[in-house]
């Protein structure tokens, strides 16, 4: 059994806990246990933003070394078709 910790973004859990009745349902494996917690309680819900914002800077082109940094720990997986947003031009100093 594996634990999955997922940030509690109040207005958007119930999104989330669709995951835990696709679960139920038989759809996800039942070898994962899903909880949810507040980012206040737990300091290191920031590291999937960390390797998210690296790998979608990696791929528009933006910045490559970011995830090359990361490449002997994390292994990233396509699990389907995405369309990434164009990246924006960099605002100047107002």
């Amino acid at each position: 059994m594996l634990d999955v910790l997922l940030e509690s973004r109040t207005h958007l859990d119930s999104e989330d806990r669709a995951l835990l009745g696709a679960q139920k349902a038989g759809h996800l494996t039942r070898e994962l246990r899903y909880a949810f917690e507040r980012p206040n309680l737990e300091p290191l819900l920031w590291l999937p933003d960390l390797v998210a914002g690296a790998v979608s800077y990696s791929r528009a082109g933006l910045d490559q070394q970011s995830l090359e940094h990361l490449q002997h720990i994390v292994t990233v997986v396509d699990v389907g078709a995405a369309t990434l947003p164009q990246p924006c031009e960099p605002r100047g100093e107002p």
